[in-house]
């Protein structure tokens, strides 16, 4: 026998891939839809979880950017990946900051346990736990986060914008492909045949009588 699947991966991934489907087929062109995904991807980084949502919003309606696509990599950051990611933003943006640097597992341990302290949905939590960090974290962590950020918005934008044109043009082909084999259908399947109506028959002709 298989191996079973994890229901609730299956739920995930069936989750995102219906989220993905329903921005391909929104009226938005697809370069805002691409923008959005590079707004989301550059907030994704940065040290505001918990406002990140509205951030993501708000930037892709100044931008006129499809704000969906703008929420979407947000949900990257959640209890899960904050630790590891703000470890390395923080390691990337010390570089550039002078001044005693704290080790990535240091830093690791910092954010798991400030992270342990509330539920995924309690993320304005942690945005007010990240506000009470000192400026030896927070600034390093701000500058390795747009850097990160504008790296992966910079390549997130062409794939995005290639996928979402190649799914659209991909959606088109099967509608035409569709309607053509239908046409072809009609125009193969005869017509119903109509009963024939009887023609009425000509009346008698009188006889006038004329004489023999």
């Amino acid at each position: 026998m298989g191996k079973e699947r994890n229901p609730a991966r299956k739920s995930r991934r069936r989750g995102w891939r219906d989220a993905l489907r329903y921005v391909v087929h929104q009226r938005a062109t697809p370069e805002a839809i691409a923008r959005g995904m590079a707004i989301g991807l550059l907030i994704t980084f940065t040290p505001t979880v918990g406002i990140q949502i509205p951030l993501a919003i708000l930037f892709a309606t100044l931008l006129n950017a499809n704000r969906l696509s703008a929420i979407l990599p947000v949900w990257l950051t959640n209890v899960l990946t904050v630790p590891p990611t703000y470890a390395f933003t923080y390691w990337l943006g010390a570089h550039f900051v002078p001044g005693k640097r704290l080790g990535f597992r240091e830093v690791l341990e910092k954010f798991t346990h400030k992270v342990d302290k509330h539920f995924f949905f309690e993320l304005h939590k942690h945005f007010a736990e990240f506000l009470k960090v000192s400026r030896d974290l927070l600034i390093p962590m701000t500058i390795g986060g747009l850097i990160v950020g504008a790296v992966a918005a910079a390549i997130g934008y062409p794939l995005t914008l290639r996928w979402v044109r190649r799914r659209r043009a991909r959606r088109s082909e099967q509608i035409r492909r569709r309607a053509f084999s239908l046409g072809g259908l009609r125009r193969r399947t005869p017509p119903a045949e109509t009963p024939a109506t009887e023609s009425p028959s000509p009346a008698p002709k009188k006889d006038d009588g004329g004489a023999a």
